[in-house]
């Protein structure tokens, strides 16, 4: 980089730099061990000071925390995997955002450093934009396909069809069911702030629901459906966080049931659940 290559590149992004430094986020290890605080605040202290709900990408999360100010609102990796989003992420860039959505946080993993992954809990401030965009380059999410590809060999196995096109009628597959409800059951209090342990729970969970409803299976097998696991993550963010989810998708109702985690729709009426 030459000289002028640099005065440039410091005239573009050193704004910027200094604004990511006034954000306000929490980075935590897998086991919830705090590795990066800005601002003096925890932000997963912070948000347990208010009702904790996650949002699916169908609710309309802006309004719903603008509304409620008794709760911590928190959009999950779901919404971010969404490529429609994007444009709503940049209306972000508000002034008035921080004193009228205090309550609006955004849960991301990030993996910059390559010896370990974080999880990072961002205040959706007006500066969230701006490392939002840095973040959304990091390699957790450009490997999106091959997780999904991993986690359905997980579910197959789980089931007990490794190599299966697909599955036998729900009858047949009572025992295999039970015995991951025991499973799950055995483990789900012990889900909040531990990363790998929420995402064992919630890909268990989907095996339970996938067995049980066609549909879901039709969704399963379909080549590079790229959020065939959308539901699964967004009862991971849940169970990390201990909170409830804002949703009207069925499925994920019903996988949701099975650790105890309630559900509320909040959108507008006219528009219809999964």
């Amino acid at each position: 980089m030459n000289r002028k290559e640099f005065q440039q590149w410091c005239y573009l992004e050193l704004p910027k730099l200094t604004e990511c430094m006034e954000h306000s986020c929490t980075a935590i290890d897998l086991q919830g061990n705090v590795v990066f605080e800005s601002k003096g605040e925890n932000l997963f202290h912070q948000i347990q000071k208010r009702k904790i709900y996650v949002v699916d990408s169908q609710q309309p999360w802006r309004q719903i925390a603008r509304t409620h100010k008794d709760w911590s609102v928190v959009l999950g990796v779901t919404v971010f995997n969404e490529k429609r989003q994007v444009a709503e992420m940049e209306s972000l860039v508000d002034p008035t955002l921080e004193s009228e959505t205090d309550n609006l946080f955004a849960l991301t993993p990030n993996d910059s450093d390559a010896s370990r992954l974080t999880i990072e809990l961002h205040r959706m401030d007006r500066k969230f934009c701006i490392v939002y965009k840095m973040e959304i380059a990091s390699d957790w999410w450009k490997s999106l396909e091959n997780r999904n590809t991993d986690v359905k060999r997980t579910v197959l196995n789980l089931l007990g069809f490794p190599t299966a096109q697909s599955l036998p009628k729900p009858s047949d597959l009572n025992e295999v069911r039970n015995r991951l409800t025991e499973f799950v059951n055995s483990k789900k209090q012990s889900c909040p702030l531990d990363w790998d342990l929420c995402s064992k729970v919630s890909v268990i969970c989907y095996a339970i629901e996938l067995a049980r409803n066609r549909k879901l299976q039709t969704e399963f097998f379909k080549p590079k459906y790229h959020n065939v696991f959308g539901d699964v993550v967004v009862l991971q963010n849940a169970l990390f966080l201990n909170a409830d989810i804002l949703t009207g998708d069925k499925p994920l109702k019903r996988m949701a049931s099975y650790v105890g985690k309630q559900c509320v729709d909040l959108r507008p009426r006219g528009e219809l659940a999964n």
